[in-house]
């Protein structure tokens, strides 16, 4: 299973305004008043857009933990 989401998922880089660069491992992830990203449906982290400098999807293969530490962080216990 970890395998079949592995090619949907992508890497993706998220320049913080204070914070500096973290990765966040999603299949997609939309902007609103907040930036959200979701693996398999579900919200796996989540920052306030206003703190979100900009987002890029890299080329680097996901690994299953690739999140930063952080103080924007969310984990989603929906």
């Amino acid at each position: 299973m970890w395998k079949d989401l592995c090619q949907l998922m992508k890497v993706f880089r998220v320049i913080l305004n204070s914070f500096g660069s973290t990765f966040v491992e999603a299949d997609t992830y939309e902007q609103g008043t907040s930036v959200r990203f979701y693996r398999a449906g579900h919200v796996t982290a989540e920052y306030l857009a206003s703190a979100v400098k900009s987002v890029e999807e890299t080329g680097i293969a996901p690994q299953g933990q690739l999140f930063s530490t952080s103080p924007l962080f969310r984990e989603s216990r929906a």
